[in-house]
């Protein structure tokens, strides 16, 4: 359970975790209330505004780079050796 790249592996998991309760289930909860409140077509500027704002591009980015980033350590195993 020590080896460096479970080690690794524990560290982009719990990143990922604190990324969906500190950012993703806040701005869904957001995008469900406003998507709630607008009308089927257009989308309401509120809702736009969650959807496309530059925060959310930004957290989609840094997401997709800790699920790559999980995956690249599992396939390569960078710290093949135990690390304590």
């Amino acid at each position: 359970p020590l080896q460096g790249w479970l080690v690794i592996a524990y560290v982009l998991v719990v990143l990922s975790l604190a990324m969906t309760f500190l950012f993703t289930n806040p701005w869904l909860a957001k995008v469900a209330a406003a998507a709630n409140a607008s009308p089927d077509e257009p989308m309401s500027p509120e809702l736009a505004a969650l959807v496309n704002s530059p925060r959310n591009q930004a957290l989609l980015a840094f997401d997709a780079l800790l699920i790559v980033l999980l995956i690249a350590d599992m396939v390569l195993k960078p710290l093949p050796g135990r690390i304590i």
